[in-house]
């Protein structure tokens, strides 16, 4: 993905996959550009933990918290709280 944002005024978003068309978005619309903004500080910052953790342990860190993601997504969807235990149906 390749996003730009030209002074805070307009943004660029777009797609190009490894195969098949390219896609894109150009933008003045205060919205996006502020998301577009924000999405590229927060990728900025993950890139700075990523170096300061190492990327090893980064990885390690990121599979494991993936997992408990998934596993609190599951259990709501199927009605169980994140705060209480699971109980037997």
């Amino acid at each position: 993905m390749l996003t730009v944002v030209a002074d805070g005024v307009e943004a660029l978003i777009a797609h190009v996959p490894d195969s098949g068309p390219a896609s894109g978005v150009r933008t003045q619309n205060p919205v996006v550009v502020l998301v577009a903004e924000e999405y590229l500080v927060h990728d900025l910052t993950l890139q700075k933990a990523k170096t300061m953790t190492g990327y090893d342990e980064w990885d390690k860190w990121l599979r494991r918290e993936a997992a408990v993601g998934e596993a609190r997504a599951c259990e709501e969807r199927l009605g169980a709280t994140s705060t209480a235990p699971s109980k037997a149906r």
